[in-house]
């Protein structure tokens, strides 16, 4: 799970699957510039280069095809802001310690708790990349990735305005005529559009068929016309725990809409960026905070830990560059430790993840979280093909061996070895996690510079270390 120092190895090292189109025996090419695209509640599975039997992607298939595909991406968390905190900090939600909303959200009204700040101490990607003299500009679609929650730190520019995908690309591209090339360009482009209430345009709802016609078509049709936005639109049409097989169907279709309508529009993007002079220099990243789900462990939307929610996507285009499926198992804390290492700066040493350019720790642990641990909330952990998980504190915990029960319908005895080893590993983990957050979440958070007495405490964690065990 940790990952105290980074050696820079050949990627023949890495695991990769048969059918990849090139041998890899060399380091990648260096990139001057990196786009970094969250599609927020993108499930891997929904894809076409994830073997997604729907015309849902064509375009993001045909960047895959010139890329790096890690085929076993797993979340660090089922929610927005830890997910997009892990990925930008390289650190566990255990550990960097933001699960909640803005100060100024309405949900704060309806008995959220009050928000945890990422102290000052640790440093987000973004000011990384600042601080090496990266010009770094970021479109979000708000929500919860705003500058109240501190996704702005590092940003000369951050924008953060809900609107449609197609409006979103349209203001990147716009900023993309003004942007240098001759500085190196940090891109940061955030969408909620697959995310729900799932209103696709009518003209990419072409998965829903005519097999369901409940009141939801005239909800949709009534929702398209009243162009309504954020959690109203949700709270008035995503589906519910009770919903029908016919209208999960429903639903199902209209995300796959939403997937088709944000890549013909990324592909604007991707077109712009095939051109020079951004072709030759910039690195694309494309992969997702968490997935959904739609009834098929009888929930819907992304309230539990089962890979229908975590397996997302992870594509990584580095300019005439290796291609191929990478089946090694990583995590969105790899995000960080990556970008940096295709951008050719230095590894962070504050950081749980590692970089999906690296031949990956023996034996790996992969953590994810749905909720506070401290406050009753669930985790997962990936170990070879296990995976032992409960949704919340309050249920009993469940193994899969997901080589052999990839869909997770099969729960085997937690009294197993894997089950007693899992248990064991999660508790050490989430302990050590805890300590971590005591000695970061001190004093104020707007403040706080990692002191000499921090560095001490840190090391004593594992962290900050010339160690290359974990």
């Amino acid at each position: 799970m940790l990952k105290t120092t980074t050696r820079r190895l050949a990627l023949a090292f890495l695991a990769v699957s048969p059918g990849c189109s090139k041998q890899v025996d060399e380091e990648p090419p260096r990139a001057r510039h990196i786009v970094l695209i969250s599609i927020d509640t993108l499930r891997a599975d929904r894809l076409g280069f994830h073997g997604y039997p729907r015309r849902t992607s064509p375009h993001l298939d045909a960047l895959a095809a010139r890329s790096l595909v890690y085929t076993d991406c797993t979340a660090a968390a089922t929610n927005t802001t830890p997910s997009h905190m892990s990925m930008f900090t390289g650190l566990c939600p255990g550990a960097h310690g933001v699960f909640n909303v803005g100060a100024d959200s309405p949900m704060i009204e309806q008995g959220y708790l009050a928000p945890e700040l990422l102290p000052h101490a640790v440093p987000l990607l973004a000011e990384r990349l600042s601080a090496a003299g990266f010009e770094t500009t970021a479109f979000t679609d708000a929500g919860f990735l705003t500058s109240e929650m501190q996704f702005d730190r590092g940003f000369d520019t951050f924008v953060a305005i809900p609107e449609t995908i197609d409006r979103k690309v349209d203001r990147v591209l716009e900023w993309l005529k003004t942007a240098d090339p001759a500085k190196r360009q940090f891109l940061f482009l955030h969408t909620y559009e697959v995310h729900g209430p799932y209103v696709p345009p009518e003209e990419h709802d072409v998965f829903t068929g005519d097999a369901y016609q409940g009141p939801l078509r005239d909800k949709l049709t009534e929702m398209r016309g009243r162009k309504l936005g954020g959690w109203k639109r949700m709270a008035e049409f995503f589906p519910k725990s009770k919903s029908t097989n016919a209208e999960g169907r429903f639903f199902s279709g209209l995300y796959d809409g939403g997937i088709r309508f944000t890549d013909a529009e990324i592909a604007r993007l991707l077109d712009t960026l095939a051109t020079e002079p951004w072709a030759s220099d910039t690195a694309i990243l494309v992969t997702s905070d968490h997935g959904e789900e739609f009834g098929e462990h009888g929930r819907f939307s992304h309230e539990s830990l089962y890979q229908t929610v975590l397996h997302v996507p992870f594509l990584l285009h580095l300019p005439g560059g290796p291609t191929g499926e990478v089946d090694t198992p990583i995590s969105g804390l790899d995000v960080t430790p990556t970008v940096l290492d295709v951008l050719g700066l230095p590894p962070a040493d504050l950081t749980d993840g590692v970089s999906a350019l690296e031949p990956p720790p023996r034996d790996r642990e992969i953590l994810a979280y749905h909720g506070e641990p401290n406050l009753g909330g669930g985790v997962a952990l990936r170990f070879r093909s296990y995976k032992l998980m409960r949704n919340d504190a309050r249920r009993p915990w469940t193994l899969f061996d997901l080589a052999k029960d990839p869909r997770e319908l099969r729960s085997l005895s937690v009294l197993t070895e894997p089950g007693k080893f899992g248990k064991q590993r999660i508790k050490a983990l989430l302990e050590r996690q805890a300590k971590l957050a005591s000695v970061l979440h001190t004093g104020d958070p707007e403040r706080q510079v990692i002191s000499e007495e921090m560095k001490r405490q840190l090391e004593g964690l594992g962290y900050l270390g010339n160690s290359d065990e974990e």
